[in-house]
C-alpha cells in the first residue's frame, strides 16, 4: 500500500513546527483566515551564545489550533504497548493523521548523531520508505521534503532515549510523539481584533497571549535550556543587532535563523495585507501595501548577507547588517503603526 498526505511547500518555514503548520494547511482554504488572524508576533529568546527567534503561535500551534485534532503519546506507552514503530506511523497515515517527533536523524543520514524533530507525512510499502520533512537533510539547512527507509527511521527512532527526548506540544505535554489531524470542515472567521492586539503587542514589545497560554514563553523548560531572558515585538531588533555585534568581536557563535524569521515575517505580512484586500476587502492603503514589499526587499538583502557571512566569516558584513537592521527597525516601526491605524479605522 501507498499513501502520501496533503503536503505542499510551506508559505514561510523558519522552524519545523512553522513550516509543518502552513506545509498542512496551506492545502484548505478555510484554514487562510486562521493563518493570516496569527503569526503576526514575534519574540526573541537570549542564550548565552546564540538567540532565537520565534512566532506566536509558538510550540502549541499543532496543539492549540482549531484545525487539528491532536495527542501526544508517549514513547513508552507505545513502547509498553509493544507497538512496532513503523506499523503505528503507517496505521497512523492511514487514519489521515501526521506524525511529528524527535528521532536521531544523524544517523538515518549515515552521519554522526544528531537528534531533531521531523515530520511524516506519507508511506509507499513496494519501496518501504516514510516520506519526510525537515531542514537537516542537506548543508543548506533549506526546508526540504525527502525519504527514508523503515528501517533507517526504525533505527533512527529507537536511537532516542527517554530522557533525551524533550517534544513539546506547548500545552503541557513533555515527550513523545505528537500525532494531529487535519479538521477540514472547521470553519473559521478572520479575527481581525486578534490581529489588532497582536500588532499592538508587536508595537509595545509585550507578550500576546500570555493570558491564555499554558506555558511561561519566560521560563526555561527541557526545550529551552539556558534561556536567560525573552523579548517582544519590535525589541527583537535590538536583540538581533547586540548579538550580531558580540559575534562579530568572537564571544559569541553564529546562527542565521534570526535574518530567516524577520524575512519570513515580513514575507508572511505582504501576503497578509493582499488577502486581506483582495479576499476581505479591507481598505488598506496601496502606500502601506508598497511600503511593507519594500522593507520585505530589504530584510531580503539583509538574509542574504548573513548567508554570505556564513560562508566567508567577514565580520564586516555583519557591521552592515547591524546597520541596516536599525534602519529597517525605524521602518518597521513606521509601517505597521500606519496598517494597525488602518485596521482600525
Amino acid at each position: 500500500m501507498k499513501k502520501i498526505l496533503p503536503y505542499k511547500y510551506p508559505e514561510i518555514t523558519s522552524w519545523t513546527w512553522t513550516a509543518g503548520n502552513f506545509a498542512i494547511l496551506g492545502n484548505y482554504s478555510n484554514a487562510t483566515a486562521w493563518l493570516y488572524s496569527n503569526f503576526a508576533q514575534l519574540f526573541c529568546e537570549r542564550y548565552d551564545k546564540w538567540v532565537s527567534v520565534h512566532y506566536i503561535p509558538h510550540l502549541d500551534v499543532f496543539s492549540n489550533n482549531p484545525f487539528f485534532q491532536s495527542s501526544l503519546l508517549s514513547r513508552e506507552l507505545i513502547s509498553e504497548l509493544n507497538i512496532d514503530i513503523i506499523s503505528f506511523v503507517k496505521k497512523c497515515i492511514e487514519l489521515n493523521y501526521y506524525i511529528y517527533c524527535k528521532v536521531d536523524e544523524g544517523g538515518m543520514r549515515g552521519k554522526n548523531r544528531f537528534l531533531h524533530e521531523l515530520m511524516v507525512f506519507g508511506y509507499d510499502d513496494a519501496s518501504e520508505t516514510l516520506q519526510i520533512a525537515d531542514f537537516t537533510f542537506s548543508n543548506s539547512q533549506k526546508y526540504m521534503f525527502s525519504s527514508t527507509t523503515y528501517e533507517k527511521f526504525r533505527k533512527a527512532y529507537e536511537s532516542v532515549m527517554l530522557e533525551e527526548d524533550d517534544m513539546q506540544d506547548g500545552i503541557g505535554g513533555d515527550g513523545g510523539i505528537l500525532i494531529f489531524k487535519v479538521n477540514d470542515e472547521y470553519e473559521y472567521e478572520f479575527n481581525q481584533q486578534l490581529l489588532i492586539t497582536s500588532l499592538k503587542d508587536y508595537l509595545n514589545g509585550t507578550d500576546s497571549g500570555s493570558n491564555y497560554r499554558t506555558y511561561d514563553l519566560n521560563k526555561a523548560s527541557s526545550f529551552s535550556k539556558g534561556l536567560r531572558d525573552v523579548c517582544y515585538g519590535i525589541n527583537i531588533y535590538k536583540e538581533i543587532m547586540r548579538y550580531y555585534k558580540e559575534v562579530a568581536t568572537g564571544s559569541n557563535k553564529f546562527y542565521i535563523q534570526p535574518l530567516h524569521v524577520l524575512y519570513d515575517h515580513k514575507v508572511l505580512m505582504v501576503d497578509r495585507i493582499k488577502y486581506l484586500r483582495e479576499q476581505k476587502n479591507i481598505d488598506i492603503s496601496k502606500s502601506v501595501t508598497e511600503d511593507f514589499l519594500k522593507l520585505m526587499k530589504k530584510v531580503e538583502i539583509i538574509r542574504n548577507m548573513g548567508v554570505k557571512y556564513w560562508i566567508n566569516k567577514d565580520t564586516k558584513i555583519l557591521e552592515k547588517i547591524v546597520k541596516n537592521l536599525d534602519a529597517i527597525m525605524e521602518e518597521d516601526k513606521k509601517v505597521t503603526k500606519r496598517f494597525l491605524f488602518e485596521l482600525q479605522k
